[in-house]
């Protein structure tokens, strides 16, 4: 049965649970938790009247709801699974700790990797900027979009190579003692082979040359 508000298999948010519409009377509508299937039954004019109040928000064909009970819109279907991946590293992230962070990531980021079958994880600067970036938006998945051109391998060979690129930076040459290039260019190496050995992966590494300019 077909309603002016409301028609069956339409989804909504009421009280920040995520529900779909089961069947509706002429008296009542019933609606049934999506994940767990528990029913609730509403008279229909005051699920009318809660659409009104805009306590009963509708869900947009093409949008995502997160664990946190919010819908969020993406603006292309290109950039949905990308989004959904960083989006389970960060919500990883949020569980374990209050704020934004680098110590800690890396058991993280391979536990994730491995739930998700993940062959490409992040750095754990990568995780972090994702994270704040997170944060910064007001907890908005469009954040969370690739906003970089060029092949997705290449994306991401690019974005993991240059995170730990500045971070042998930051800690080895740009620093008091303000160690050598080459000195720069081994530890980038032995960085480099300890991520592919923790994250599972065979990150190519640059050329001295590459590293030198």
């Amino acid at each position: 049965m077909k309603h002016t508000y409301f028609n069956i298999g339409q989804h909504l948010i009421f009280n920040n649970i995520y529900y779909q519409i089961f069947s509706i009377s002429h008296e009542e509508i019933i609606l049934k938790e999506v994940g767990n299937l528990q029913e609730l039954k509403l008279a229909l004019n005051e699920a009318e009247r809660l659409l009104r109040l805009g306590t009963i928000k509708f869900i947009e064909e093409g949008s995502i709801l997160t664990d946190e009970g919010r819908v969020f819109s993406l603006i292309s279907e290109s950039q949905r699974e990308e989004v959904l991946r960083r989006y389970e590293y960060v919500k990883a992230a949020q569980k374990e700790y209050p704020w934004p962070q680098r110590v800690g990531l890396e058991e993280l980021i391979v536990r994730v990797a491995n739930n998700i079958d993940d062959c490409s994880p992040p750095s754990s600067l990568t995780l972090y900027r994702w994270w704040k970036k997170w944060e910064e938006s007001g907890h908005q998945l469009n954040s969370l979009e690739n906003k970089h051109d060029g092949k997705k391998g290449y994306r991401k060979y690019k974005e993991t190579i240059g995170d730990i690129f500045y971070e042998v930076v930051n800690e080895i040459y740009l620093t008091k003692e303000r160690q050598s290039k080459q000195e720069v260019y081994f530890s980038l190496i032995s960085r480099i082979k300890h991520y592919n050995h923790v994250m599972k992966t065979t990150i190519e590494s640059p050329s001295r040359a590459t590293v030198y300019r």
